[in-house]
């Protein structure tokens, strides 16, 4: 699509940004168990070298970030990579920009020699699992998630997916 720029993050200068966009876009059910504190410790997650984060940009270089999308190894050698944290802005939604974040660490994790790629949604989250699906994820499981954060107690479904490259 036109205008939207995916581009790998530009680590420590665009953590403080990629936390806004994380606080901006966060608002499926799970995420309101999640404290600002905690997206931020995602987004240290890429600082601290654990994960690897693309972003989503209207203009080249320029503007806010409007999209964030992290990967990292399953596992030493597993050749698997689990992308996670993929987020669009409300304001920037229907554009485009999750689906090329995936298309570019598709991109990456072939010219890195990864096998596959898995990731794990909320059953809730229709337009999400649309995309992926558009991308030939294909569901691999079922569960439900315990999740405790900040006092608060979740137990959202959870549908795990994955994709052959």
């Amino acid at each position: 699509p036109a205008n939207i720029f995916v581009a790998q993050a530009r680590v420590p200068k665009d953590l403080l940004e990629i936390r806004k966009c994380r606080e901006q876009a966060f608002d499926r059910p799970v995420a309101k168990l999640l404290t600002s504190e905690q997206l931020f410790c995602n987004a240290t997650t890429v600082a601290n070298g654990k994960a690897t984060c693309f972003v989503a940009r209207g203009s080249r270089n320029r503007g806010p970030i409007l999209g964030t999308a992290d990967y990292k190894p399953q596992g030493k050698g597993s050749g698997t990579w689990t992308i996670f944290n993929v987020f669009v802005v409300p304001q920037a939604r229907g554009r485009g920009m999750a689906r090329q974040m995936i298309i570019a660490i598709e991109d990456e994790a072939r010219r890195s020699g990864i096998k596959k790629l898995n990731l794990q949604v909320e059953t809730q989250n229709t337009p999400a699992l649309t995309i992926y699906r558009k991308n030939n994820f294909k569901a691999k499981g079922l569960y439900r998630a315990l999740l405790a954060i900040s006092g608060a107690t979740g137990y959202p479904f959870l549908i795990e997916m994955e994709k052959d490259l």
